[in-house]
């Protein structure tokens, strides 16, 4: 069976990109900042969703509040541990 020689660029090309994009994924690192940042807004998000349906009462709402205001006061003085526990 001969050799296809238009296979060959193609697997070096492939290699190349798959290659590429394992050492950028690499280099990108989260900072524990970003992280719980990242985490306060999801909860946040999912506050807005739960506080929109009918459902969901405003005192069964209370605790994700408090929460949710927990973390955010957490993250203005730095505590990103206990912001992280309270996500």
């Amino acid at each position: 069976m001969p050799w296809n020689r238009s296979l060959h660029p193609r697997l070096g090309m492939a290699l190349a990109l798959s290659l590429g994009l394992s050492a950028c994924a690499q280099m990108v690192q989260v900072s524990p900042q970003q992280s719980v940042s990242d985490a306060v807004a999801v909860q946040a998000g999912r506050e807005r969703i739960l506080a929109l349906s009918p459902a969901v009462s405003a005192r069964r709402l209370a605790p994700v509040r408090q929460a949710l205001n927990a973390a955010r006061d957490a993250v203005a003085r730095n505590d990103y541990a206990y912001a992280d526990r309270q996500t």
